[in-house]
């Protein structure tokens, strides 16, 4: 699983991404900045998000962590 474009300014994509229900978002300091609904093939906007390094962490249905990334915003 990738998250791309990473870095990036605007928006949000996955690959790989078909077991993935929940995108949850996370900054340095580990203050939850944004929880997002997942679909398959979905592209999320980020550009509320401060220009800074971010914790993602990818959820399953179940809600068991697949995946932790990290995301540069510019």
């Amino acid at each position: 699983m990738v998250i791309y474009p990473n870095p990036t300014t605007d928006f949000i994509q996955l690959k790989n991404d078909e077991s993935i229900a929940t995108i949850t978002i996370f900054n340095v300091t580990g203050r939850l900045v944004s929880k997002i609904n997942h679909t398959s093939g979905m592209a999320h906007d980020v550009t509320s998000l401060r220009t800074g390094m971010y914790l993602v962490r990818l959820q399953n249905t179940n809600g068991d962590v697949v995946k932790s990334l990290r995301l540069s915003k510019k």
